[in-house]
């Protein structure tokens, strides 16, 4: 079971819960990880926000890691409002730094992917050049499964898909579908990622590049979940920025960390003698709120 669950069982049993001082063992982790690679950080940054704390600060990248434990940032019982993480989000982007936002529910699903992505963040994978790279059409099957092991959100459905290959190997994709969210415009990006291990300089840029000249009437807007990334790739490949969404949750389950999306938890899949808070809450799930994303659109 969870951590979450024991702790909220022995408090409930009336036994008092010893908090450990100092580092949680998800802190403990990415720490041994930046270790590993060769990172140097500060630990516990508080200047930087004004007495709010940053749980790892990278000055060399102007990046900051911070390391959420989902219960003491659950959105309810007191602990955070929806907008805590979104609004410590925007305070680093002021001051020009990337904060990345880990909670224990992602180390516990994907903790390759994330391991990942900082990888990247901090200049460690071994670089490619896209000119260097063929474009290719990808497979259902193939562009999923890269997806499913190199993307930190995992697989998605997508109807135009690209693939950059190096030496024989796909390095790289892009996957395309109907905009799902926004009827003003044609077209949704729905994924680009590398190989793990590799960096592919123009990898984004050559692969949109592609798909506009294939589809030069069509309008494209797609999404930066601000809880990862900072939108910049967007900007790159030309399109515009126009505004940050609102926060959105996930259900997890205090039971076995399971987690539920807005869109699993919808009403008519659930109970509908009951609302979706009664039900979550009834099965002992908790809310959580993430930072919201950045839009993004390009039209010709």
């Amino acid at each position: 079971v969870s951590k979450n669950y024991v702790s909220v069982y022995l408090r409930n049993k009336g036994t008092p819960y010893p908090r450990i001082v100092g580092s949680s063992s998800y802190e403990n982790m990415i720490e041994e990880f930046l270790g590993s690679i060769n990172v140097n950080y500060q630990r516990n940054d508080r200047k930087i926000l004004n007495g709010l704390e940053l749980d790892f600060y990278i000055p060399s990248h102007n990046v900051a890691i911070e390391i959420n434990g989902s219960y003491y940032h659950q959105t309810e019982n007191g602990f955070k409002d929806k907008y805590y993480h979104a609004k410590k989000t925007d305070m680093c982007e002021e001051k020009g730094i990337r904060l990345i936002h880990i909670f224990d529910y992602d180390l516990n699903k994907r903790k390759n992917q994330i391991y990942e992505m900082l990888k990247s963040a901090f200049g460690k994978n071994e670089i490619i050049y896209a000119r260097k790279c063929k474009i290719v059409n990808v497979s259902s099957a193939d562009f999923e499964n890269f997806c499913m092991v190199n993307h930190l959100q995992g697989s998605v459905k997508s109807s135009i898909r690209y693939g950059l290959t190096h030496e024989g190997k796909l390095v790289g994709i892009m996957g395309f579908i109907k905009s799902r969210y926004n009827k003003e415009y044609d077209i949704e990006i729905t994924r680009y990622c590398s190989l793990a291990g590799y960096n592919i300089i123009g990898g984004a840029s050559r692969l949109f590049s592609y798909f506009r000249r294939s589809n030069p009437n069509l309008s494209v807007i797609s999404y930066a979940n601000r809880q990862f990334f900072d939108g910049r790739m967007y900007e790159k490949i030309g399109m515009k920025f126009e505004r940050c969404s609102p926060p959105n949750y996930v259900w997890i389950s205090l039971v076995d960390g399971h987690t539920k999306s807005r869109y699993q938890s919808q009403k008519h899949k659930l109970d509908k003698n009951m609302t979706e808070n009664d039900y979550m809450k009834s099965h002992k799930y908790i809310q959580v709120h993430d930072s919201g994303q950045k839009v993004y659109t390009y039209k010709r």
